[in-house]
Formats: C-alpha cells, structure tokens, sequence
C-alpha cells in the first residue's frame, strides 16, 4: 500500500517530519500535514517540512507548523533541515546554502562535533519596552521578559498577563541568567498556546536582549566576539555574534545538533503508519 515516505528528525527536544518532495510527489495538503502532526492520531511533531531541489542552493526548504500552514523562520527546523540534507548527501560541503520562504541562509557543519551553525542578519535595532521587556527581530519577532527561576513559572498564565505586549509577536520567551552565566529561556507561543522545547531565534534574541540590558560594552574599532550558552528545555545551545556598539551586534549564529529519529511510511485515511 503506498504513502507517504517520511523522517522524523529532532533538535534538542524540537521535532520535525521531513519528506523529500525533490520529484514534487508531495502535494503539502494544509489537512494531511495537520493529521501527520497531530500526537494522538497521526505520528506527532511540531511541523512538516518538505525538502525540494533548487537550481542555485544546495535545497530549498518549505517549512509547515502544527496546523499545516507555511511557519514562521524556525532555527529548529532549518537545523533539521540541513542535517537531513547532509545525511542524504543533497550537500557535501561544510559550508551550506539554501532557501526558505524567508530568503536565503547560509549554515557551516561541523562533521566531528555533529554540530550545525546557522548565521542570521546583521541587527541594529532593539526596542526596550520596560525595564523586563525587550522585543528583538532576529527573521521572527521576539517579546523576550526578563523573570527569577524561569522553570516555576505558569507559561499560559504568564502568557495571559502579558497580554498587553501581544502587538510584539506571538512568541514570549521567559529568561533569566545564572550564576554561572548561562542564558535559561522558556519560550512560549501565544497563537498555539503551546510550549517549545527549544527555539533557536529564541536563544538569539534572548542573548541580544540580554547584552542591550546590561550596556556593559563601549563602541570598539574591533568586533567584540560573545560566545554565550542558552539552555532550553529540550538541551543547550551555544549563541555567537561580534558587536562594536550598543546596537551593532554582528556576524549572529546559533549551534546546536540534529538528528534522525526514525522514518516510516504513513498510510493517508487510515491514520496509521509503519515505521522502517
């Protein structure tokens, strides 16, 4: 009985099907990709992303959340995306380019480590909403608040308090540092009322806000490299950028890993699949 050819990948915690839709087979039904997602009755993950040739980048991806409609800028997925990439052979190099919705992006593989490094924009812009509240576009808008002991917190009920900043973006990311320096961060998506293990522009932004609130740094003719790590719940990750000035925060990028988790063929209408 034929299907739909899948793979299941996940990073730290974030997990994604995968299907190779390079022969256009896939149609990216809204309905089919929200039963695929779906926990209870389709094979569960937090999106769908379908993996195409492209004639210039090494592949183009076309990422889908939970309720089969095209996503916003995933760091997640887009890792997910590079390692099937590299485990399927579409991209030999370490250095990776390939498209998106959202523009192009470029990615480095570090084979011995099994680590991926995704690079963003430049960013010179930060809104300080209070002295707890920051917004940072990072490719997806961020309302990042500032909170003691992140992992006591009520995500919807802190989420329905902030109500008032929802203009900002639908997702919220909780962060408080330790004493150690680490960067914790819950982030929480307003519009799915649900949780993300790990959110890479989140760890991002996060990082930014957090080096904007501090003011610590003066303009320098030499970029300053910051290398800072950001533990979600699903692991940890590592955020880098260079910065000159305040608001000059340069050559940005996340780090973390992917992996494959299981493929399998789901079965269309009957709301089953077999895993290979």
């Amino acid at each position: 009985m034929s299907g739909i050819k899948f793979h299941k990948y996940k990073a730290l915690g974030s997990d994604f099907l995968i299907v190779d839709n390079r022969q256009n087979t896939f149609a990216c039904n809204e309905d089919v990709i929200k039963t695929m997602c779906e926990r209870h009755t389709g094979i569960g993950a937090q999106g769908l992303i379908a993996i195409q040739s492209h004639p210039s980048w090494d592949f183009e991806m076309s990422f889908y959340n939970i309720q089969g409609k095209p996503g916003s800028l995933c760091a997640m997925a887009m890792m997910c995306a590079i390692q099937y990439a590299i485990d399927i052979k579409l991209s030999l190099k370490a250095e990776i380019y390939f498209k998106s919705r959202h523009g192009i992006h470029s990615a480095k593989s570090y084979a011995e480590e099994h680590a991926i490094r995704i690079k963003f924009h430049d960013l010179d812009t930060i809104t300080k909403l209070d002295e707890l509240n920051y917004y940072v576009d990072i490719g997806v808008p961020h309302h990042i608040q500032f909170k003691p002991n992140v992992y006591s917190l009520d995500l919807h009920k802190e989420s329905l308090d902030s109500q008032g900043y929802r203009y900002y973006g639908d997702l919220i990311s909780f962060v408080h540092c330790d004493e150690d320096r680490k960067i914790h961060v819950r982030t929480y998506n307003r519009r799915l009322e649900l949780e993300t293990m790990s959110c890479g522009t989140s760890a991002v932004a996060a990082a930014i806000a957090l080096a904007f609130k501090k003011k610590k740094f003066k303009t320098r003719e030499k970029p300053n490299k910051k290398v800072k790590r950001v533990v979600n719940r699903g692991g940890e990750m590592a955020v880098t950028y260079d910065q000159t000035g305040d608001l000059e925060f340069t050559d940005i990028s996340v780090v973390g890993r992917a992996q494959t988790v299981f493929q399998g063929n789901y079965i269309c209408g009957l709301d089953e699949y077999v895993i290979i």
